[in-house]
């Protein structure tokens, strides 16, 4: 910041780790620091309970991510498009929300790239069922219409 230009990836992760090392025994959180640079381009990189810091190729956070682990470790994939990774994301959240009632009932998306950062917003009413879940009402009352017009 002091020479004019936005500050590396690794340059923040690496302030958010030193803040978290320095308050471990205060802290009970663990950051997750991605963005895109020119001289890395897109970099994730994860702060555990300590202040550990750690380059990762993914990271996920939050009371959710303890139910979708295995499913993130089966289906994600270095070389996803973009198109792909946001629906990678989608059904990953959507299945903790499924199962931990502190995941909230929405998906929020950010995609960080050389074009600079898009957000989007799929609200819960919008999503698919996932497996063993009741579909939302809405979702529920189309079916049901549909099924008594054939």
């Amino acid at each position: 910041m002091e020479l004019g230009a936005e500050p590396a990836v690794a340059a923040v992760a690496r302030l958010a780790q030193e803040m978290c090392y320095a308050n471990k025994a205060a802290l009970q959180a663990g950051l997750i620091v991605a963005g895109w640079d020119a001289a890395e381009g897109g970099a994730v990189y994860a702060v555990p309970l300590g202040g550990t810091l750690v380059r990762v190729p993914l990271a996920l956070g939050g009371s959710g991510s303890g139910y979708i682990q295995a499913l993130v470790d089966r289906a994600w994939r270095p070389d996803m498009s973009e198109k792909e990774a946001k629906a990678f994301v989608v059904r990953a959240v959507r299945h903790a929300i499924a199962r931990d009632g502190s995941s909230g009932g929405c998906v929020r998306t950010v995609v960080i790239n050389a074009r600079g950062v898009a957000r989007d917003f799929l609200p819960g009413n919008q999503l698919e069922a996932t497996f063993g879940e009741l579909p939302a009402p809405e979702a529920a009352a189309a079916a049901a219409a549909a099924v008594a017009a054939s």
